[in-house]
């Protein structure tokens, strides 16, 4: 991977210096596992996770939770001048009959307002059950041109108002587990400023529209110190959100402006960047201006530097080097990490150890003797989907033959494969003949696991060190749930457990309950 090393330029913040016309401010991915996303790559650390695995079914619920939301603002508002007509004719003078007339019409008015926000919260709260109070992880891949694929990023078509909702919620996501930290980071960067370098990669959104055209929009997203962008954003006062999907005309007004249409959406960042500049500015030259002004507020992150990604070995594979990366960054103490989001990330790694062995098709197929085409996964698919960064459904292949690739069939096939490959089954001892020492056979995969986790070897293996892979199995597959699901340990605490679980259809699904999976 090739990096440039830049300085990027927010909005200027200097009270003594003259307008500058700068780069925008960068929005942050937030898609963290990850993420995040966020969109990239895990600088989230909720519980369990932030982000469900990307199914067609849970898709199609965020389109239906955002449909909810808007609904739900609109009566809402409908309820809120119910309420004032109301408090009016209550407070109005005139004729007895007519006044208790209108009066009554009026609180009917507000109660079927009332009854319909109540109805719409239900439904949006269930929604929210459904999807298990998560989202499914944007997929996101490298950008292909000419049939070739490039150092950059693309996301699945989407309406604007799925891309707003999400961004938000990637951001939200960061905001949230931001508070967990012993210090203020946007208040530490407008004291001393950043002290360390992001990367940034450029990224697509396609953004669809009512009348079915798309919009490719093209913005340089953080792919690392997610955390620091949203802190650098939120000291400027500007959502990236609205970075992302468009920044609304009437948050950015220009004196030339003849009048500021809430509805229009500035797309361009030049034009974006270039009124935050002049309100900057102008609020900077003004003696009376407030401390906590983002004019004043900002000047230390003014100019950031950062590493931006123009090339790669395999750009194919450029979205799983950066969500590595930045995984490695929260795994080596860089940063704090809750211990699920670590657990997470952990099995990631071994996946992937799993796959620099060449290994993880042969565990796989010893895993699923009745696959019904072992023989021609898909590795990249296969990695994505047990580590919920992409659909179920390159796991086809290892349904049984005559089995339907139902999505509950194939998270229960999920769930058989993350078992087999944190827990590979080991050899049976051979006899020993004579009382000469003998190294135990652990098989091909133990190898794998105890390398990738830092376990001890397999003789010296005690109850405490199979809790913490017991921990780390439970994570991984309570991201395949809507709801976080307790430890299922009556799966792998049983005798000759150390020796591997060969995990049957049967007991994954007594297992794990299916509550809400569906």
């Amino acid at each position: 991977m090739w990096l440039a090393h830049r300085q990027l330029w927010a909005p200027s913040a200097s009270r003594t210096g003259p307008a500058t016309r700068t780069a925008p401010p960068r929005p942050s991915h937030g898609t963290t596992s990850r993420t995040s996303s966020p969109t990239n790559t895990g600088t989230s650390t909720a519980r369990v996770s932030c982000w469900s695995p990307a199914v067609a079914e849970a898709s199609q619920r965020v389109k239906d939770l955002v449909a909810a939301e808007l609904a739900l603002q609109e009566a809402e508002k409908t309820a809120k001048s119910a309420e004032k007509e109301r408090e009016a004719c209550r407070r109005a003078a005139g004729d007895d009959t007519y006044a208790a007339q209108a009066l009554a019409a009026a609180t009917q008015k507000h109660e079927d307002a009332e009854r319909l926000v109540r109805e719409l919260e239900s439904e949006r709260q269930a929604l929210l059950a459904a999807l298990g109070h998560r989202r499914p992880r944007p997929v996101v891949r490298a950008a292909v041109e000419d049939e070739e694929p490039k150092a950059a990023l693309v996301l699945a078509e989407q309406p604007y108002e799925v891309a707003f909702h999400v961004q938000r919620y990637a951001a939200e996501c960061l905001e949230r587990a931001g508070k967990t930290r012993g210090y203020d980071l946007a208040e530490s960067l407008v004291d001393t400023g950043q002290l360390s370098k992001g990367m940034n990669v450029l990224q697509q959104w396609q953004i669809t529209h009512p009348d079915g055209t798309v919009s490719p929009l093209w913005r340089l997203a953080a792919v690392t110190g997610n955390n620091r962008a949203l802190a650098r954003l939120n000291v400027f006062r500007v959502r990236p959100e609205h970075l992302v999907t468009g920044v609304p005309q009437s948050l950015v007004p220009m004196p030339k402006d003849k009048k500021a249409d809430p509805g229009r959406l500035l797309l361009n960042l030049r034009e974006i960047l270039n009124r935050l500049s002049t309100r900057l500015n102008e609020a900077s030259a003004k003696p009376e201006t407030d401390p906590s002004d983002p004019s004043v507020r900002a000047a230390k992150i003014a100019t950031v530097s950062a590493e931006i990604v123009i090339g790669c070995n395999k750009p194919a594979a450029l979205e799983h080097v950066l969500r590595t990366l930045n995984v490695n960054d929260h795994l080596r103490g860089i940063q704090p990490y809750d211990e699920d989001a670590r657990l997470i990330a952990l099995f990631a790694t071994l996946v992937d150890s799993y796959t620099r062995e060449s290994l993880l098709a042969a565990a796989l197929t010893e895993a699923f003797p009745d696959a019904r085409g072992a023989d021609i996964l898909d590795l990249v698919g296969v990695r994505d989907a047990l580590t919920a960064n992409g659909p179920l459904d390159p796991l086809e292949p290892l349904v049984p033959a005559g089995d339907d690739a139902s999505p509950v069939v194939l998270r229960d096939i999920a769930v058989r494969a993350i078992t087999a490959l944190v827990f590979p089954e080991i050899p049976p001892e051979a006899p020993q003949k004579t009382k000469a020492r003998t190294v135990r056979d652990t098989g091909r995969f133990w190898p794998v696991v105890r390398g990738a986790l830092r376990e001890p070897a397999w003789s010296q293996i005690r109850a405490k060190a199979a809790e913490a892979r017991t921990r780390l199995w439970s994570a991984a597959v309570a991201q395949l749930f809507p709801g976080q699901h307790p430890l299922c340990a009556r799966l792998l605490r049983r005798p000759g457990d150390n020796h591997g679980r060969r995990a049957g259809p049967k007991a994954a699904q007594g297992a794990v309950p299916r509550g809400g999976g569906r």
